[in-house]
């Protein structure tokens, strides 16, 4: 894989995001096309990305479209309960003994903020019972709204066949993540 191609997939893998909260990455993928005179970027009012290669005047190539989720399982905060503790809304389906105990970070006024989940506050939802809201202790104070994610930095990128693999290090949750 090119080194472009390589940076690229990695910094749209590790952006902050989580269901309904797609912002990072659609300002990344509009920021992406900007810088290229060929290509249309469009969203419509559902938060779906099209863009367009244009190939010459007058003719526009069909669309690229993203047809995977631009998210994945993530937290929102919703409020400061404390100094250094943060409530946060869980956005996903993962099983309740990954959370207690490990490490979150949330994106908040353009930095990182780390943390550690304390507790979880879980409900049966389609007869399943799944995580609602965390409570965290984190590093410094995080604004409502900013978005939050495990902490598990990136160990390396390789791909299998024409997959990309991005292993990461360190523990998330139980055992070792591979995206």
């Amino acid at each position: 894989m090119k080194p472009s191609y390589r940076k690229t997939l990695v910094d749209l893998l590790t952006l902050p995001t989580a269901p309904l909260c797609e912002e990072y990455v659609v300002g990344y993928i509009r920021r992406w096309a900007d810088q290229r005179p060929g290509i249309e970027f469009k969203q419509d009012e559902y938060g779906n990305v099209r863009l367009r290669v244009k190939r010459g005047p007058g003719r526009v190539a069909a669309p690229v479209m993203f047809s995977a989720h631009m998210d994945h399982p993530g937290f929102e905060a919703e409020r400061m309960i404390g100094p250094r503790r943060l409530k946060a809304v869980w956005r996903g389906w993962v099983a309740p003994e990954y959370f207690r105990g490990t490490g979150v970070r949330f994106f908040s006024d353009g930095r990182w903020v780390r943390g550690t989940v304390k507790s979880t506050r879980t409900g049966v939802v389609r007869g399943r019972l799944r995580v609602l809201s965390i409570v965290a202790d984190v590093k410094a104070p995080v604004e409502p709204g900013s978005i939050g994610m495990w902490t598990c930095p990136i160990r390396s990128f390789t791909t299998r066949g024409s997959s990309p693999w991005l292993r990461r290090r360190g523990r998330c949750g139980r055992g070792t993540v591979r995206s």
